[in-house]
């Protein structure tokens, strides 16, 4: 059987995601743009939610979002 790569209509449906040193993800979106999430400033108990079209759009301006 074969299985066609997932597709999706929105750019910033992410692809994979990769966790880095010091709190940062590498983070690649469908259409190939990639760049590094610093996630420092949100460490503490609980649950943390990711907005991944706000992820986009910061790595798309800066190449990297940090989250403060």
């Amino acid at each position: 059987m074969i299985v066609p790569p997932a597709r999706s209509s929105v750019p910033w449906c992410v692809r994979t995601v990769v966790p880095l040193p010091e709190y940062r993800l590498s983070v690649e979106f469908m259409d190939g743009l990639n760049g590094i999430v610093d996630l420092h400033a949100l460490i503490w108990p609980g649950e943390i939610d990711l907005a991944p079209d706000a992820m986009y759009d910061e790595i798309k301006r800066n190449g990297r979002w940090v989250i403060e």
